[in-house]
């Protein structure tokens, strides 16, 4: 299937996974990461500069040469920011009174970049899965894994770059394989646009340069074709250009190529903690890669392929395994790990395909999986986080990584099994929700806090807020739903 056939085919999937992530949105920005990359698309668009609005992080390692302090995090994701942000201040425009804080509505929609990330990297696994030789239903299978079965759901609520980068190596793969199949240079200098903006979004997105560039070589030998020079002059070349954007913005706020506003640290527990860490267990977080790695070792997939669907996650395990800050701050799982392990996702397809008999146990893994999302879907980490941060000592903070008890997958479960009867009681009328402020300063670090007992959702905050009617929201939420289910069906029916 070609590209512009499968981006046309691909686009209920596209369309769905946006409803249910649409429906499922949180609508605020609460970590560290998303905070700054709010800030500087703030200012850029308000100030045209790339210097942050003050010290944010109460850092001076984020001190510029001109006394200026700068993002710590990479550039893309607030360039992508962007129209997300302009939406937000379109809204700021047209709504009757404001909600919340002053930033409350440009936050919000900002937020909701996430969740359009996310539902691309959705169709682009689909697409995938499709031009790798899977059957539209499959790869659909495969698409919905990823969907609702993998943390990429959790992480279509938050502020982080994990959706965005997410995004980015699933088209950098996407159009590689369009290369080997067509042997247009073209399309892998369109994986190294990608791959560009990637190293510009978190720099460490460059290492899988390595893997992608090998699959290319090893596609040649398997096809006895000469060496790909063109495509690989076309893939590391492109992707080049975004290291030397990188370095260049790097020696324009801290003075050297190299230099990003904080120095990592090392102790290789990182190693343990993503296959064993209550907090960061991949298989904890994300059963379903057993899934996909059994199709991708099952299936007679070419070594050219594993190597460009697995090799990533590889990279990625190398690198992040060896930080000490391996959790990546309030994260929810193995975050830097889940732009690669999406990648595995066509293993699934590819299992659906050549076991016919075990199909119903697919299916059921799949749905046990999704099941396991839900406490990260349904509470927002970052609250339930900060209560308990609050009533712990600071022995139990600095432990809590390797403590079943405070995993955030076990914290969030005990918030959502009280949350979700509670909250459906304030829905339906049976009870009083709390009291909130429905407005507050810009200064007001608690202001979200109060909304702790609230499930997740944006029309749920709306609702406590006064700013529309039980009915409307769970209107709203059916409407989404309905969405959802509508587009999945289509594509499994024309399959």
């Amino acid at each position: 299937m070609s590209v512009r056939a499968g981006a046309r085919a691909a686009l209920p999937v596209f369309c769905g996974a946006l409803a249910l992530y649409l429906l499922t949105a949180g609508g605020s920005l609460t970590s560290t990461d998303a905070v700054v990359t709010f800030d500087l698309t703030s200012s850029i668009v308000e100030r045209h500069s790339i210097a942050l609005s003050g010290n944010v992080l109460g850092l001076d390692a984020n001190r510029g040469v001109d006394g200026r302090f700068y993002s710590q995090y990479g550039i893309g994701q607030s360039l992508y920011n962007i129209p997300f942000y302009m939406a937000g201040r379109m809204a700021m425009r047209f709504a009757p009174h404001r909600i919340g804080k002053p930033d409350t509505l440009l936050k919000a929609s900002v937020a909701l970049g996430s969740a359009v990330a996310a539902a691309f990297t959705v169709w682009l696994i689909w697409s995938l899965a499709r031009r790798l030789g899977a059957s539209p239903r499959a790869a659909l299978l495969a698409a919905w894994s990823v969907a609702v079965s993998s943390p990429l759901w959790p992480y279509s609520k938050f502020g982080f770059s994990t959706a965005l980068t997410a995004a980015i190596l699933a088209a950098a793969a996407r159009l590689l394989v369009e290369a080997q199949a067509t042997g247009d240079a073209r399309f892998a200098a369109g994986a190294g646009a990608a791959l560009a903006f990637g190293w510009l979004t978190r720099h460490e997105m460059a290492v899988a340069l390595v893997p992608f560039a090998a699959a290319l070589v090893l596609r040649a030998r398997e096809a006895r074709a000469p060496f790909p020079r063109r495509h690989l002059a076309a893939l590391i070349g492109v992707a080049g250009a975004g290291g030397v954007l990188w370095a260049w913005y790097n020696i324009v706020r801290f003075g050297s190529p190299l230099s990003v506003g904080y120095s990592p640290r090392f102790d290789f527990s990182g190693y343990a903690a993503f296959l064993i860490a209550p907090a960061g267990s991949v298989l904890l977080f994300a059963p379903i890669v057993i899934l996909w790695i059994a199709g991708l070792a099952d299936a007679r997939l070419a070594r050219s392929t594993r190597v460009l669907l697995a090799g990533p996650l590889v990279a990625f395990y190398g690198v992040y395994g060896a930080l000490a800050d391996w959790p990546g701050g309030r994260s929810y799982g193995p975050r830097y790990l889940v732009p690669a392990l999406v990648l595995l996702a066509p293993g699934v397809a590819a299992l659906w395909d050549s076991h016919r008999e075990r199909r119903r146990a697919i299916v059921l893994v799949c749905a046990i999986a999704a099941i396991l999302q839900l406490p990260g879907v349904l509470v927002d980490y970052a609250k339930v986080s900060t209560e308990w941060a609050r009533s712990h000592s600071r022995e139990e903070i600095v432990d809590r990584n390797w403590r079943f008890g405070s995993s955030p997958f076990v914290l969030d479960a005990k918030a959502a099994i009280d949350a979700v009867p509670a909250n459906a009681a304030y829905l339906l009328g049976w009870r009083e929700p709390p009291p909130v402020s429905a407005t507050s300063t810009a200064g007001d670090r608690d202001f979200a806090q109060q909304f702790s007992f609230s499930l997740d959702f944006w029309w749920l905050y709306l609702v406590y807020l006064h700013a529309i009617r039980p009915a409307i929201a769970i209107t709203l939420a059916l409407v989404l739903l309905a969405a959802a289910l509508a587009a999945s069906h289509s594509v499994w029916a024309a399959g």
